[in-house]
């Protein structure tokens, strides 16, 4: 994963919280949960693959 999509990632997951805030709806706060899970581990593992 590039910077560009990490970001971009980051950005989904604030705008997704704060959308699950204003109207409760759980589709939001499901799909955030599950960007912010994929942006971490694909992070993690550009970080590991780089290190070697």
């Amino acid at each position: 994963m590039g910077g560009v999509g990490f970001v971009a990632g980051v950005l989904f997951v604030l705008m997704g919280m704060g959308r699950w805030q204003e109207d409760r709806n759980p589709g939001w706060l499901a799909a955030s949960v599950i960007v912010a899970l994929f942006t971490l581990i694909s992070g993690l593992a550009s970080l590991f693959r780089r290190g070697k």
